[in-house]
């Protein structure tokens, strides 16, 4: 806006002095032929024409001098100076965004000057913040550029691709550019290293998933172990579920997953060609069965990945029968002997009350009960008499803490993840002061150390589900998922 109006702001001016310099000198040599109605149309022609001369001049000077810099920038490039090429490149710029060129001219011609600057820096081992901004200040502008937006991704460290400032730029040119294959498979080893299933990252999967190639059989179950872990049970883990089981039905634990798809779809889900593809596989499993899968995925502690094959009915069968036997033998012995032991007692007890010494052993063994209480009472009043030691000082016992609330909800939300705790902090200060319950834990993958910012805890996913959709229509997050709750380990 700035230049648009810099540029018409000198044209206007040149054209009225220019004009204003022809009228007078002109218009004394025509004498007073002219009337005041011709003079005025005559003005005013004369103020166009000088107008639209003015901004052709203009455009001409620029461009010559913009193509002649462009030239000398690419016979420095290819010297090796890249200094004075870059010096160049900026002379351009800095022409571009004088009031030389008219808006229109500057448009259409940017593009050609920003492609070639991109490339420029993209040719070069170490580039620079400058670089880096005008580099994704471009590919923001024109996502589309397969050349540039592909020299830009795999010179991207491939961790921090999907996070921070650089994950809507990625996720922008994945949207631009559906078909280029390389992209999409990079853009999602990216969000799997990141372990985001966020929305964006969501769609960044599905397609992948609807098409796919010989070689992303590895992705499409990676992206299927995603789900599991999360205990997905939508549309978006559905098809990957489906996708990956079809390539290996040996994993038969995505079983567990499409029977708890299946289980929580509604009407309008179970009319999609995905889900009747399920049902069809799934038909032959009775209803008990299929409760039992999506329990066992539904667990907050479920079995990992590669789960081993279950053990055989009958081996559990034999199993349990010796635990049985073995149980009714041990009890059958337990009550043998203490019946045993019963009869014992009664008949020692009748030998020993008709023995003729019982008498004697019973006096003698009063008259030594009632000699150690005698001696008991005089010892513990010996004691008393005696004066006793000062007891020490007393001091207060320190005070308790305060008991630790124990939370028993399964679930919570996580809106966020950052490989910097500073950041996690910062979003989770954010979110208090909003009256949230928000905190931060720690997770670790195999390079990194995640700090992942979860809100609040609930007792089922449909009421995490429903509050999560309550902060995403209020525009407090972006977006979320449903994640088993486990206690904060960091605070700070």
């Amino acid at each position: 806006m700035i230049h648009l109006l810099r540029h018409f702001t000198i044209r206007f001016w040149v054209s009225l002095l220019a004009g204003s310099l022809v009228v007078l000198l002109g218009f004394p040599l025509l004498g007073e032929a002219l009337g005041l109605m011709v003079a005025f149309w005559a003005v005013l022609a004369c103020f166009v024409v000088f107008f639209f001369i003015t901004g052709w001049f203009g455009n001409t000077l620029g461009m010559r001098w913009v193509d002649q810099l462009m030239r000398e920038a690419g016979i420095w490039e290819r010297a090796g100076n890249f200094r004075q090429s870059e010096i160049r490149f900026k002379k351009a710029v800095a022409i571009f965004d004088s009031f030389l060129i008219s808006p229109l001219v500057r448009q259409e011609k940017s593009q050609q000057l920003s492609a070639r600057m991109v490339r420029f820096y993209l040719s070069r081992e170490g580039t620079g913040p400058t670089a880096d901004t005008f580099i994704m200040a471009y590919l923001h502008r024109y996502p589309g550029d397969e050349e540039v937006s592909d020299a830009w991704l795999h010179k991207a460290d491939l961790e921090e691709l999907c996070l921070h400032e650089n994950d809507d730029l990625a996720f922008k040119i994945g949207e631009a550019q559906p078909e280029n294959q390389s992209l999409q498979r990079l853009l999602v080893r990216a969000c799997l290293l990141a372990e985001r299933i966020d929305f964006p990252a969501l769609k960044a999967y599905q397609r992948i998933i609807q098409d796919p190639i010989p070689g992303d059989r590895n992705i499409i179950d990676a992206i299927a172990v995603r789900f599991f872990k999360d205990r997905r049970a939508d549309r978006w883990a559905l098809k990957a579920f489906l996708s990956a089981f079809k390539a290996d039905r040996k994993k038969t634990w995505l079983l567990k997953g499409m029977a708890a798809c299946m289980q929580r779809s509604s009407a309008n889900d179970r009319a999609s060609r995905p889900y009747k593809d399920v049902g069809k596989l799934l038909s032959g499993i009775d209803k008990d069965t299929l409760a039992k899968l999506e329990q066992e995925f539904a667990a907050p502690h479920a079995p990992e990945a590669k789960p081993g094959k279950a053990p055989q009915k009958e081996y559990l069968k034999t199993v349990w029968q010796s635990l049985a036997s073995v149980s009714s033998a041990l009890i059958t012995g337990l009550f043998n002997a203490i019946s045993a032991a019963g009869r014992d007692s009664i008949s020692l007890f009748i030998q020993v009350k008709k023995h003729k010494n019982t008498r004697t052993v019973l006096k003698w063994t009063a008259l030594g009960m009632a000699g150690c209480g005698l001696a008991v009472l005089v010892i513990n009043t010996a004691v008393h008499l005696i004066p006793a030691k000062a007891p020490p000082p007393f001091e207060p016992a320190p005070e308790e803490q305060p008991a630790e609330t124990i939370i028993i909800d399964p679930f919570t939300l996580q809106v966020a993840a950052y490989l910097k705790v500073e950041h996690a902090e910062k979003y989770v200060a954010t979110l208090k002061d909003l009256d949230l319950d928000a905190y931060y834990t720690q997770a670790k993958s195999a390079k990194s150390h995640w700090y992942q910012v979860r809100i609040s805890h609930f007792p089922t996913k449909d009421a995490a589900r429903v509050y999560g959709e309550e902060l995403k229509a209020k525009g407090i997050i972006d977006d979320f998922y449903v994640a088993n709750y486990e206690r904060p380990l960091l605070t700070r």
